[in-house]
């Protein structure tokens, strides 16, 4: 009888720390508390801080969207500097070819004085191309879309480092993702801890489960630290990426949903509009386009030139020498007004074949300008299809990480149940808790996938990122 007793009291207690261990699981517990039924070695087990105080920043967070990270990028970032000197370099060329138009005006002046007799003279000469045979024009043609192109490299530059921000973006978010989700294991695994102690002071499981329990949780502890200290590693390295100084905290906003909710277009519509936004692609054709006006210029090379001066002069005499510097500063000073109109032919005969070799390096440089036109042509195609690939590929593997997760979840609560009852093993126990680990971590790394496939195909189709 009495062993039948304390059987009983036993029985009762069981039932007693069991509902007490499912009060503690189905009440969330703070990370930075351990838990209340704490026993055995747990003292043992270091505490971290709270995640909070971890990466608290020096200087206040600026919270910013994708658009004004990239903006702030733009303004502080000096990888933009090349090619916008590229394009002011540009500009300043097709002005300097343009004024060829337009004609040249000089001007003279000269004084002698002889024998007492003081001569002067003024002449202006202006010049102006009628006929060259259209170098000139082609010239400005080339220049002209040399312009164009070193304006399309500039806005894919801007696409790149915007694109790059987005990678940095997307890197902070998955470190506070993973961060969040080494708290929640850490959560479980203490609540798995103090199952298992409820267990071991019921007399129901040995002591060396609790000890084998708190492995995981000191485990998690470890993972824990290391993700907050790469979420500070991330924000410092976003920060360099914006151009700001590393110790700068710029928080971005998580906008997970917003890719989810993307739709993949088809190949053919995308191909199509990655033809039309691309700036690279569009700075390949305007090479092109130069190297074309520049053969053109150089086949010219023999052509005729035709021009027309003007010039209008005045000369003087001051027989005094003193007093009259200027037509009109003495009547008596005789004074010559003449004007000249005149034309010029100039026709290349033979000029040592420096046109033909212009022609041959101009022919080259075309070939040269057809051949990057299709390698980037044959470059966009190959992004487009593979991010649309990626992208597709992405959206399943989130799909199938949040299924991942509710049956991981589904299961660990049934093996708990399980292990309550005493119908199962601590091996299969701690399994259980494993496989929710790692599907936590597979679903955030499956969103974090995601949006960066968003970005990629962005960047392949030449997009530029929302405001």
């Amino acid at each position: 009888m009495p062993s039948q007793r304390s059987q009983s009291t036993r029985r009762v207690l069981a039932t007693l720390l069991a509902s007490l261990s499912l009060g503690l699981i189905a009440a969330p517990m703070p990370v930075d508390a351990s838990p209340e039924t704490s026993g055995i070695l747990t003292s043992q087990v270091p505490v971290l801080p709270p995640p909070a105080e971890a990466i608290a920043p020096l200087i206040p967070a600026r919270i910013v969207t994708l658009g004004e990270a990239v903006k702030i990028a733009a303004a502080q970032s000096p990888t933009l500097v090349a090619p916008r000197a590229a394009l002011h370099l540009s500009q300043r060329q097709l002005h300097l070819s343009s004024y060829a138009l337009f004609p040249s005006v000089t001007g003279s002046a000269s004084t002698s004085r002889q024998h007492g007799v003081e001569s002067s003279a003024a002449s202006i000469y202006v010049d102006q191309l009628i006929y060259d045979g259209g170098r000139v024009v082609n010239a400005i043609r080339a220049a002209r879309h040399t312009e164009s192109a070193a304006a399309a490299t500039y806005h894919r530059a801007l696409q790149t480092l915007a694109y790059n921000v987005a990678v940095a973006y997307v890197a902070v978010l998955q470190a506070e993702r993973t961060t969040q989700a080494d708290r929640e294991i850490l959560r479980e695994n203490r609540v798995q801890l103090a199952l298992i102690e409820a267990q071991v002071r019921a007399g129901t499981s040995a002591r060396v489960d609790a000890l084998t329990a708190e492995v995981p949780v000191a485990q998690a502890q470890v993972a824990l630290a290391q993700s907050q200290g790469a979420q500070l590693s991330a924000l410092a390295a976003f920060a360099n990426t914006l151009g700001l100084d590393a110790g700068v905290i710029v928080q971005p906003i998580d906008n997970a949903a917003a890719a989810q909710s993307t739709a993949t277009p088809t190949y053919p519509v995308a191909l199509a509009r990655a033809n039309a936004l691309r700036p690279d692609l569009t700075a390949a054709r305007e090479s092109l386009a130069t190297a074309q006006a520049q053969l053109r210029e150089a086949r010219l090379g023999l052509s005729p030139t035709v021009t027309a001066s003007l010039s209008p002069s005045v000369a003087w005499v001051n027989p005094a020498g003193v007093g009259a510097s200027s037509p009109t500063s003495s009547p008596t000073a005789p004074t010559t007004w003449s004007t000249s109109i005149g034309a010029s032919l100039t026709l290349p005969i033979f000029d040592q074949g420096l046109t033909a070799n212009a022609v041959a390096e101009a022919q080259a440089n075309r070939d040269i300008a057809e051949a990057n036109l299709r390698t980037t042509q044959l470059g966009v195609q190959l992004n487009v299809r593979q991010a649309l690939a990626n992208l597709d590929a992405a959206h399943v593997a989130l799909d199938s990480a949040q299924v991942e997760v509710k049956e991981a979840y589904a299961v660990l609560g049934a093996t708990q149940a399980q292990w309550r009852a005493g119908v199962t093993t601590l091996p299969q126990l701690l399994n259980a808790q494993v496989q929710t680990s790692q599907a936590l971590v597979t679903e955030v790394n499956a969103a974090t996938t995601l949006q960066l496939d968003l970005s990629t195909l962005q960047y392949a189709l030449g997009e530029d990122t929302p405001s």
